[in-house]
């Protein structure tokens, strides 16, 4: 369900051979014929942009990694394009040295970045509450008291409207993007951050909380949001952390409100 960024993704493939065809006629055309260097190095960035492409779009996922190693990627495959048509400007050559030189550093750099598994800094609250490991299902006139009595813990929190307290880690969920947000699709960048959130709780009960299922439910086929939020359960339940999930139970009908209950308790 939904038209995701990979399936438009996958549906760029059938026209690789005719971007691929047209860009090797602007080559012949401007050069009267095909030099072996031209095309394997002009190929080469072709490809490199297209991957470029593909792993910017994933930037919803994987934040600002994907987003700046994509772009380093595309501007980089259009810079190895030129060679064939720029190959015999003489004045253009330590220009093109150079750039090229700089792309290859920004490209390791963003690699780097991409892979690495960013950690928390977690420090331990003056005042401890009494956090009852598991999961704990909870209705949305249940929050303010678990928000009241987790204040000054160092929670991880995925929030739709809430206004989270300071002393928590929180991502907002939604479609308008800026700091420390989360698009509806980014399932598996939420993972990727309660993952390193509770890697990096050696010393704390870890906390995750969760609000806004509903909302993910409407960019998200059931099956999916079924499987990423069994996923979050059995990763907190591995380090001994407490889940709290907020569902409105009007919002879902029985079916699948029962199917997630089943999942998580």
């Amino acid at each position: 369900e939904g038209y995701t960024p990979a399936v438009r993704d996958r549906q760029l493939v059938p026209w690789i051979p005719a971007i691929m065809a047209f860009y090797m006629w602007a080559v012949v055309l401007a050069w009267g014929r095909c030099t072996g260097d031209a095309v394997v190095t002009g190929l080469a960035g072709l490809f490199m942009s297209l991957s470029g492409w593909i792993i910017y779009r994933l930037r919803e996922i994987t934040g600002t990694g994907a987003r700046n190693l994509g772009i380093t990627l595309i501007v980089y495959g259009l810079h190895q394009m030129d060679y064939p048509f720029l190959r015999p400007v003489e004045w253009f050559a330590p220009f093109g040295f150079w750039l090229g030189f700089l792309l290859t550093l920004l490209s390791a750099f963003f690699m780097v970045e991409l892979v690495m598994v960013r950690g928390f800094e977690l420090k331990k609250p003056e005042k401890r509450p009494s956090v009852q490991p598991g999961v704990h299902i909870i209705e949305p006139k249940e929050i303010p008291g678990t928000v009241e009595g987790l204040r000054d813990y160092p929670v991880l929190a995925f929030v739709r409207n809430l206004d989270a307290p300071g002393e928590w880690k929180a991502y907002r969920i939604t479609n308008v993007g800026g700091e420390n947000s989360i698009g509806p699709t980014g399932l598996p960048q939420i993972l990727e951050l309660a993952v390193s959130y509770l890697n990096s709780a050696r010393e704390i009960t870890p906390v995750v909380f969760l609000e806004g299922v509903e909302y993910l439910r409407l960019y998200n086929d059931f099956r999916g949001l079924a499987k990423f939020l069994s996923m979050l359960k059995d990763y907190v339940s591995v380090k001994g952390g407490a889940l709290y999930i907020v569902l409105e139970r009007g919002a879902w009908n029985e079916r699948d409100f029962n199917i997630i209950q089943r999942l998580l308790l």
